[in-house]
Parts: structure tokens; C-alpha cells; sequence
């Protein structure tokens, strides 16, 4: 590959190579904070659903077990 030459003076090419580096360097962290954030929110909700999910289902089994109990009170007033 043939080596590029530039006009410009090498000081001035060096604090724009270091400008342009440290630039995507910032924009690659703040895109990497960005990305963890998303990752631990997604898990947070996951989490939040499986909580909801487990407690809709110990209220739907204790009003089946109320609503069993209801039943057999009834059959055993009727007899």
C-alpha cells in the first residue's frame, strides 16, 4: 500500500489526527454507556413482567381456591 503524503505541516496533521481519534473515542464510550443502559433497562422490565406474571398467577389460583371453597359451601347448605 503507497504510503499518503500530505500537504499540510505535520503539527498541524497531528492535532487533527488526535482531535479525530479522540472525538470517536467519546462518540465509541457515550454509544457503550448508551448500550449498557438499554441492556440493564430490557433486564429491569424482565424482570418486573416475571414478578407481575408469578403474582396474576397466585391471585388466580387463591380466587380458584375461594371460589371452590364457595361451591362446596353451597352444596353443603343445600344437603
Amino acid at each position: 500500500m503507497p504510503e499518503k503524503t500530505y500537504k499540510s505541516p505535520l503539527k498541524k496533521l497531528v492535532k487533527f489526527f488526535e482531535k479525530s481519534r479522540d472525538s470517536w473515542k467519546e462518540k465509541y464510550f457515550e454509544k457503550t454507556k448508551e448500550l449498557k443502559r438499554a441492556k440493564n433497562q430490557i433486564n429491569d422490565l424482565k424482570r418486573r413482567k416475571d414478578d407481575w406474571k408469578e403474582r396474576a398467577k397466585k391471585a388466580e389460583d387463591a380466587l380458584k381456591e375461594i371460589n371452590s371453597k364457595s361451591v362446596e359451601d353451597k352444596k353443603k347448605a343445600n344437603k
